[in-house]
C-alpha cells in the first residue's frame, strides 16, 4: 500500500496519524501488506518516527 503526499494528508487532517496506526495495528498487520508513506516534506516525513507519535 503506498500513501504519497503523506504531508498533505497529516495536514488536512490531523488525526490521520492515528486512524493510520489503529488500522494498521487491528488489521493490515494480519494482512501480507507493505504500507509505503511518501511525501516531500523531509522533516514532517521523519516525525512519525519520533518517540510520542504514532508510529
Amino acid at each position: 500500500m503506498v500513501l504519497d503526499e503523506m504531508p498533505y494528508l497529516v495536514r488536512e487532517d490531523p488525526s490521520f496519524e492515528g486512524a493510520l496506526q489503529k488500522a494498521f495495528d487491528r488489521t493490515l498487520t494480519k494482512l501480507p501488506v507493505l504500507l509505503i508513506l511518501i511525501g516531500s516534506d523531509v522533516a514532517m516525513m521523519e516525525q512519525p518516527n519520533t518517540y510520542g507519535r504514532p508510529f
